[in-house]
């Protein structure tokens, strides 16, 4: 299946929130100690497309006292020399979110990072223009 067939099978960007101590323990034979809680989807994007947050070995969401930060690709050309990416701002748990920056140029969604003084770093790649 090439990409862009998953692009098309993939209609939108989904948010898990998972919220601590909410998995319970068991042994196999017997139930979990505590049930485990319900898990929330939030809808981020009707119209992402499949390699929204591609690149696995990095973070595309993180929290701080300030509330969730993440970014996607919404869209892409087909040679993927011109994706438009956001940075999308959540303040109530990742109920809603609102974009804060929104750009199109010819990399992947910026890496994010978060430290305890609440400093949010964005770290994009440059690709030059083809001649």
């Amino acid at each position: 299946m090439t990409g862009l067939n998953i692009r098309r099978l993939l209609r939108g960007l989904w948010l898990c929130m998972t919220v601590a101590g909410t998995a319970g323990s068991s042994r196999g034979d017997e139930p979990a100690a505590t049930p485990p809680r319900p898990i929330e989807l939030t809808q981020v994007e009707a119209k992402a497309i499949a390699y929204a947050t591609f690149q696995s070995h990095n973070q595309k969401v993180v929290s701080n006292r300030y509330g969730i930060f993440l970014t996607y690709v919404r869209s892409a050309a087909h040679n993927y020399m011109a994706q438009d990416w956001l940075l999308a701002h959540s303040t109530n748990g990742g109920r809603t979110f609102q974009t804060l920056f929104e750009e199109t140029r010819a990399t992947s969604a910026p890496v994010l990072e978060t430290d305890r003084s609440t400093t949010l770093s964005v770290t994009l790649e440059s690709v030059p223009a083809r001649s």
